[in-house]
């Protein structure tokens, strides 16, 4: 972990250039769609009390959050 000795300062050459208004505002944007998505599948998924629809709902949050192409799911049955 960098202390703060360690940070450039905002603006130098190591850093780089300062972030201009707009990209700083469309980094935050798609910062908060990330963060939303984790709770909107959550609230899909404890919608319905169907087993298989919250596997699948799971199953499809945890693709989108990962931007996997598909989505599998994987249930063990014990079997004592």
């Amino acid at each position: 972990m960098a202390t703060l000795n360690q940070i450039p300062p905002p603006g130098s050459e190591e850093e780089g250039p300062l972030k201009s208004r707009d990209e700083l505002e469309r980094e935050i944007k798609a910062l908060r769609e990330q963060i939303s998505k984790p709770s909107a599948a959550s609230l899909r998924a404890t919608a319905s009390l169907d087993v298989s629809t919250v596997l699948r709902e799971i199953a499809g949050g945890a693709r989108e959050l990962t931007s996997a192409k598909y989505r599998v799911m994987t249930t063990l049955d014990d079997l004592d």
